[in-house]
């Protein structure tokens, strides 16, 4: 997965490899699907090992065919256990290996 920052303070979030399940911590609040199966717009929460939470809401959209490229934009809150928080948007790429 690869993210291009374009708005926000949560500063950027680097290049790394992501399982195609949900992480464990995270829970899938909404996911609706377009009629064809190739956009899909999902809202997930994770609680983070420090105590944070993250909170991911975007659109995806299948590239290619075989869907082994999806892209899209997603915006990521991020809150601390103070109750400090960050909100940042991104352009992502997802590329099957």
């Amino acid at each position: 997965m690869t993210a291009t920052t374009l708005s926000g303070t949560c500063g950027d979030v680097p290049s790394s490899l992501i399982a195609s399940d949900v992480t464990p911590g995270c829970v899938v609040t909404s996911d609706a699907w377009s009629a064809d199966q190739c956009q899909d717009a999902r809202t997930l929460t994770c609680t983070n090992p420090d105590g944070s939470t993250t909170k991911g809401t975007g659109v995806t959209t299948q590239v290619t065919d075989d869907g082994s490229v999806i892209e899209g934009t997603v915006t990521l809150t991020v809150t601390l256990r103070d109750g400090e928080s960050c909100v940042g948007t991104y352009n992502v790429s997802y590329v099957r290996q």
